[in-house]
């Protein structure tokens, strides 16, 4: 039910840091494995893509513009996202 689904995503989190930065990310799962990451810009263009297996994942950025992005990741089957500011 829904409310299952909504209780199951409250104990499923990741965070990205440094954020804002300007050039390394670190994600981190808190209790599971990530299995993907996406990140698009404000227009919904993917500009990054990785299949991953584990809690961690490094991306260099440094390339990238500067901007407002979209970190999606897949944690144990449910698609989570945050805003990731570039400077």
């Amino acid at each position: 039910t829904t409310n299952a689904v909504n209780e199951y995503q409250g104990q499923i989190d990741f965070l990205i840091s440094p954020n804002p930065t300007n050039g390394k990310v670190e994600i981190v799962s808190d209790r599971s494995t990530i299995t993907s990451v996406v990140i698009t810009n404000i227009l919904g263009m993917e500009i990054y893509r990785s299949t991953i297996r584990g809690q961690k994942s490094e991306i260099d950025l440094s390339e990238i513009s500067k901007g407002i992005y979209f970190v999606q990741v897949n944690v144990a089957g449910i698609t989570l996202s945050r805003k990731l500011i570039i400077e």
